[in-house]
């Protein structure tokens, strides 16, 4: 296929197909971001569109939409150039289904909620007077002391996981920006990662809770409203180097990339979804 003279060897091989265990909309998102690089958006859309059929996705349902909405968004991206918003992210491994299937997590937690209330998982993520910024949809971020979300805790969609250094930073271009890089911490205490593979919610808690560990334990874990369940870890302990190797490790296991990046949106524990599901808490550990 000349559409792929240009690409590397390791790409040519994501193109194959999807990799065991990784979503769908993962791999959409991945291989648009890398091919913008390359081709022209009309035969990057192309070629995707060619793959999603010769896979059989379109049998279930139209991933047109979804596929120009990533190409839309990996040119802007490419296009945009490497701004102070955008930090090296790091080479992540492809997931291994094997791998995954060798872990087990259970006992520790499932999908019902523990009985626990927003306030408490909010005290004990930040500590008083801490910079926290949240959101009641994606696009309006506030970033406020915590003492002043105590009465928006069960409305709250969105959080970034760990304190804000300020009520607002700077964008790259210089505007003031609640959430971004420049108000971003400086370390991690809390690594989230997102599980949502797997046939039920079940199997997602038993693959959060087997990467339980006394030098990163899991204390949260939160139902998205959805489809997916997010687990916070305790950090503090490790290095920044073996934070890394922590969370590729839960990407080599399925999880998702992007929450790596610090002021990424994650769900609020006790918050609810535009859909008006409450995300609720499966787990906590004080």
């Amino acid at each position: 296929m000349a559409v792929l003279d240009s690409y590397s060897t390791s790409f040519r091989r994501l193109l194959e197909g999807v990799p065991d265990g990784m979503p769908r909309h993962d791999w959409i998102n991945k291989v648009a971001f890398y091919g913008a690089r390359h081709k022209s958006p009309e035969k990057l859309e192309a070629v995707l569109l060619n793959i999603s059929d010769r896979l059989g996705w379109n049998a279930t349902r139209d991933f047109t939409g979804e596929i120009r909405r990533a190409v839309r968004d990996a040119v802007r991206a490419v296009q945009a150039g490497p701004v102070a918003e955008r930090e090296r992210v790091p080479d992540w491994p492809l997931p291994s289904r094997e791998a995954r299937s060798k872990r087990d997590g259970r006992g520790l937690f499932g999908p019902k909620p523990c009985g626990a209330a927003a306030a408490e998982a909010w005290q004990m993520l930040y500590a008083p007077g801490a910079w926290v910024c949240a959101g009641a949809n994606e696009y309006q971020a506030e970033t406020r002391p915590l003492e002043e979300w105590r009465d928006f805790l069960h409305n709250v969609q969105f959080c970034v996981p760990n304190a804000m250094r300020a009520a607002e930073g700077r964008l790259a271009d210089g505007r003031p920006s609640a959430r971004c890089r420049g108000n971003s911490c400086r370390r991690r205490r809390w690594l989230v990662i997102e599980c949502d593979y797997g046939t039920d919610l079940e199997e997602q808690c038993n693959a959060i809770a087997s990467l339980d560990h006394p030098r990163c334990p899991l204390r949260l874990a939160v139902y998205s409203g959805g489809k997916s369940v997010h687990g916070w870890f305790d950090a503090e302990a490790l290095s920044e180097g073996e934070q890394l190797r922590w969370f590729r490790h839960a990407v080599f296991l399925g999880h998702d990339s992007k929450l790596w990046l610090k002021w990424q949106w994650v769900r609020a524990p006790g918050g609810r979804r535009e859909n008006g599901k409450q995300q609720e808490i499966y787990y906590l550990k004080p």
